[in-house]
């Protein structure tokens, strides 16, 4: 609060007038007291001037009390000034108080509204655990329910084929095999999808010998391509390496993808597949693939469409042509996720090029590929093999499909975990099968109790599972309890073929209590 201008003046002229009339009186009073102290009576107005204007003194004692009235007058105004710079500073601070005060204030409301976002992100992070795990859940209940049934489907169709039929049924057996191929394909695409959001996804480093991985894909692309009259190319640069260290798996996949996707979409003409090396080191090749067609096209407005998730170019194409629209999708992340880039170029009604580069590891010593390894397409004759599964027609298919491989390979079928264990404590077995989902006792179950329970030679036992179990959260805990191998159903004969020969011939075959021999292993200790 500050002192206003009229208080200042009122102030000043009170310390004035005080000052004075001290002044004037307190003279009078002394010329008085001299004059009775002189006993110089009576007292008149003459004797007062004179006695007045004689001493000395009372000069000073007349003058005096102006003087202190002036200096009373200057430490007022100090005095006033003092209290106005207190009275100002005191505001300063009050006012500094208040801004402190509501600053406070905002942090507080600050902390608290961060505090309550760091709460709804928490709630928000474990919702979306919750979500994927629910979703991880779901596709591997799917994925197991689908692929049970189309596993006994797709066997029996190949077990069909292999015997004597009328030309007629034979085509009916084709239609059926080229029908489940579609459908697994769909069910393939949308859990790779899944694991591509989750960030679940491996790339393995392993040898590709391109010449060979671009015959096997050309000759199961002119299956297809022929029924429609298309003639498939492949045309691969001479400079390429032999063997490259890659992915042979996810790089089939990229180009298949791209290629049936030009089949369909191509009514006449051709289909050329190309590889072309871009650059090349003592470590690293780069790599170019392209996928070229003749088809309808794709229209320049639609084509920064064609990647994404669920969609084609035109609504009609999945009624005209059918697919998921995901292969596109998955190719596209696929590549990206080993550092590459796809592009394409299209005309309508002249045809369209794919492309995508890569780059590959070279080989840093001689030795021999793993594809050189030939392995036995039949099985040990005199094996002894358990196929533990819940599903009636999984096991007689697992059965028919052993016994093809050998003359003399005996089979023994049970349908749950505890029925295996029991058989096992009373017989020998050389190799298991083991489901992982199944009642009263599950693979996992089954596996662990075999590594930890039983006494050896019986607790090092090869098991195989054999599973419709395609997440790969599944494969890492079948390994983790013990397993040997992993094998998803629909399965090939040879590749069963080939991982029981290994773990039947392998010498170091025999495995650890809870550790598991991957079929990875084995392929490189035999390198």
């Amino acid at each position: 609060m500050s002192v206003n201008s009229s208080d200042k003046v009122n102030y000043t002229l009170r310390s004035t007038l005080y000052g004075t009339a001290f002044g004037l009186t307190f003279p009078a009073f002394a010329t008085v007291f001299d004059i009775l102290y002189l006993q110089d009576l009576p007292i008149s107005w003459e004797q007062i001037i004179r006695t007045q204007m004689e001493s000395p003194l009372h000069w000073v004692i007349d003058t005096a009390p102006f003087v202190l009235g002036f200096v009373a007058s200057l430490v007022g105004r100090k005095q006033q000034k003092l209290v106005r710079i207190n009275q100002q500073l005191e505001s300063i601070v009050r006012n500094r108080t208040q801004s402190l005060e509501e600053k406070n204030s905002m942090l507080v409301r600050e902390i608290d509204e961060r505090i309550q976002i760091e709460k709804e992100l928490i709630e928000a992070k474990d919702e979306a655990i919750r979500a994927r795990s629910a979703e991880e859940a779901f596709l591997a209940n799917m994925s197991h329910e689908i692929r049970t049934p189309m596993n006994g489907i797709v066997g029996f169709v190949d077990l069909l084929g292999q015997s004597e039929l009328q030309d007629e049924q034979r085509e009916y057996v084709a239609s059926i095999r080229h029908s489940t191929s579609h459908l697994l394909a769909i069910i393939n695409d949308i859990l790779d999808m899944s694991k591509i959001k989750t960030g679940r996804i491996e790339f393995e480093k392993t040898e590709i010998d391109l010449r060979e991985l671009m015959r096997n894909l050309i000759n199961s692309l002119r299956v297809s391509a022929s029924a429609k009259g298309i003639e498939v190319i492949d045309e691969l640069d001479s400079r390429i390496p032999q063997v490259v260290i890659g992915d042979p798996i996810r790089l089939s996949q990229i180009i298949l993808n791209l290629a049936n996707n030009a089949i369909k979409f191509t009514h006449e003409g051709h289909v050329r597949v190309v590889i072309r090396q871009l650059s090349a080191t003592d470590q690293h090749v780069s790599l170019s693939f392209q996928v070229e067609d003749t088809g309808i096209g794709i229209p320049s407005h639609q084509l920064e469409n064609i990647f994404k998730e669920f969609s084609q170019a035109d609504s009609s194409t999945a009624r005209k042509y059918g697919g998921t629209g995901l292969g596109l999708s998955i190719s596209k992340k696929l590549v990206e996720l080993q550092g590459g880039k796809i592009e394409v170029v299209s005309e309508v009604n002249v045809g369209s090029v794919f492309s995508f580069s890569l780059k590959f590891d070279l080989l840093s010593v001689s030795r021999p590929k793993a594809n050189e390894i030939q392995f036995n397409r039949r099985l040990p004759e005199g094996s002894k093999i358990m196929v533990v599964d819940d599903n009636r027609m999984n096991r007689v298919l697992a059965t028919k499909i052993l016994e093809r491989g050998a003359n003399t390979v005996l089979v023994e079928m049970v349908e749950n975990g505890r029925d295996a264990v029991r058989l096992l404590e009373e017989e020998d077995f050389d190799i298991i099968l083991l489901d992982l989902q199944m009642p009263v006792m599950d693979g996992f179950q089954t596996c662990k109790y075999i590594r930890e329970k039983l006494d050896s030679p019986k607790r090092d036992i090869p098991i195989i599972a054999l599973t419709a179990d395609a997440l790969p959260q599944e494969k890492i805990k079948a390994l983790e309890v013990g397993m040997n191998e992993y094998i998803i159903k629909p399965f090939r004969k040879e590749e069963l073929y080939s991982k029981i020969n290994l773990l039947l011939e392998y010498p170091g075959k025999k495995t650890k209590t809870g550790s598991g021999l991957t079929y990875q292993q084995v392929e490189k200790d035999l390198d």
